[in-house]
């Protein structure tokens, strides 16, 4: 007869990679990038294996070596903020035996240009079969893996666009051309488009939503948060609808003058080559704008 326990025990996992908020989000987001790095070993069966990733979906993982066991995850999602937090529920079987029970919380916070990824599992582990310390080598294990996958996808400046500007004014003068959002609305977006601004909140968590009306009478809505506001040296954002990327504006004084770098981040290198052209061109008319409005100033 099995004798029924339950152990209860939390683990947590700190770790920084050298990849933005954006693309560790999308390794955790999307299926293909997840399956690089989230299963077992590579000698094991691949089973069945879905992903439906949206707050209420479910994931699935099954596999193991021939002839058996089979190891089965079977998640639930919760809560999911896009670049900052996954919070699931799962239960893992060995054949038909349930082994534990337990909450994951995946944390992703800007540490310079990179990721601090904080993982937290709380879970209950039941009648022997596993334990917290062999569970948190597996999932170490998962996250180093995780590591490789980043480095092999390739570096941030493949998933970017990034310009650099000298302008002619110190950071905390350039700095108002984002504080002052009368101003902002003056120069945000490429020739021949204006803005009408709905919300703007610059500091961590604000929301900034907007709609752009192009030169060809199309409307453009918009809507982004801010992640990171440090004046005067630093901007990022998320926006969130369209084409989903993170934007950072660092501004380096050189003395009177600024060094400031625009870089816009896509979660792929696929999504960012689809419109790399396009875009380049059209960041450079931004901040073509940007200087002429604040020339306009005085």
């Amino acid at each position: 007869m099995t004798k029924r326990t339950a152990e209860h025990a939390t683990f947590v996992i700190d770790r920084v990679f050298a990849a933005a908020p954006g693309r560790v989000f999308n390794a955790f987001a999307d299926e293909k990038a997840k399956a690089r790095w989230f299963g077992g070993p590579k000698e094991w069966d691949q089973g069945e294996r879905s992903m439906d990733f949206r707050v209420g979906g479910r994931e699935v993982n099954r596999g193991g070596p021939a002839g058996g066991p089979q190891h089965s995850f079977e998640a639930l999602y919760w809560d999911i903020v896009p670049n900052e937090r996954i919070v699931y529920s799962y239960e893992m079987h060995l054949d038909d035996r349930k082994i534990s029970v337990s909450l994951a919380t995946i944390e992703m916070k800007p540490e310079g240009s990179g990721t601090r990824l904080v993982v937290t599992e709380q879970g209950v582990f039941l009648d022997g079969y596993d334990d917290n310390s062999s569970r948190e080598h597996g999932t170490r294990q998962l996250i180093e893996t995780l590591g490789r996958s980043l480095e092999e996808d390739g570096g941030d400046d493949q998933h970017a666009v990034v310009l650099h500007r000298i302008v002619d004014l110190p950071p905390a003068e350039l700095f108002k051309a984002w504080s002052d959002p009368e101003r902002l609305k003056n120069w945000w977006g490429p020739n021949g488009f204006t803005n009408t601004f709905h919300e703007y909140d610059l500091r961590p968590g604000g929301a900034w939503r907007f709609v752009m009306h192009g030169p060809d009478g199309q409307n453009y809505p918009n809507e982004s948060v801010f992640v990171d506001v440090d004046e005067p040296k630093r901007i990022v954002f998320d926006h969130l609808n369209g084409h989903i990327f993170r934007m950072t504006f660092a501004l380096t004084d050189l003395g009177g003058q600024t060094d400031l770098e625009m870089r816009m981040s896509f979660p792929t290198k696929e999504d960012c080559d689809a419109i790399r052209a396009f875009v380049t061109e059209k960041n450079g008319e931004v901040l073509d704008r940007l200087e002429a409005e604040m020339a306009s100033a005085g």
